[in-house]
């Protein structure tokens, strides 16, 4: 109670504002000029939660500004873990991020940039949001790390490059 929640001006879309606590909350808004007129609307930000399988492809969507889409999965052990979006996804303004089952986020980037992550056993999730309140498709995959084409070294090497796929 009493505690500023964000402070600063904007004259554009504020997206990924976090409430921590339950309750009743102040909003106010102020104006150089009297002539300003605000619109605004506030979004519920609730994660759509589908299971993730290691390796496999990814489609899906964001129908609605402030959407999280949840992938949840589990590794049995120790292992280093490749998240690919596809280059081809219009996500310049969306991200990822990597989150454990303490709650505590492991990693996170932008959806047009790959990451490799090393993970130990246990649970975990992967939200997919924009960072501003953008709406469309998106795919990535989450790859294992021992299950991507190993290079042999001083020989060579014949790979066929898709931009579709990862």
């Amino acid at each position: 109670y009493g505690q500023q929640v964000i402070n600063g001006s904007t004259r554009g879309d504020m997206a990924n504002v976090v409430l921590t606590t339950t309750g009743e909350y102040l909003l106010l808004l102020s104006s150089d000029s009297a002539q300003d007129q605000v619109n605004f609307t506030v979004w519920p930000k609730t994660p759509t939660s589908q299971t993730l399988a290691l390796n496999t492809p990814i489609q899906a969507s964001i129908t609605q500004p402030a959407q999280v889409q949840r992938y949840l999965f589990s590794v049995d052990a120790q292992q280093t873990l490749y998240i690919a979006p596809n280059s081809n996804s219009q996500t310049q303004n969306w991200q990822w991020l990597l989150v454990n089952s303490q709650g505590q986020v492991l990693t996170q980037n932008n959806l047009t940039t790959g990451s490799f992550y090393s993970v130990n056993a246990g649970s975990y999730y992967l939200d997919v949001n924009a960072n501003d309140l953008s709406v469309g498709e998106f795919s990535f995959q989450v790859f294992s790390a021992s299950q991507l084409p190993q290079i042999v070294l001083n020989q060579a090497q014949a790979i066929h490059l898709n931009p579709q796929q990862h």
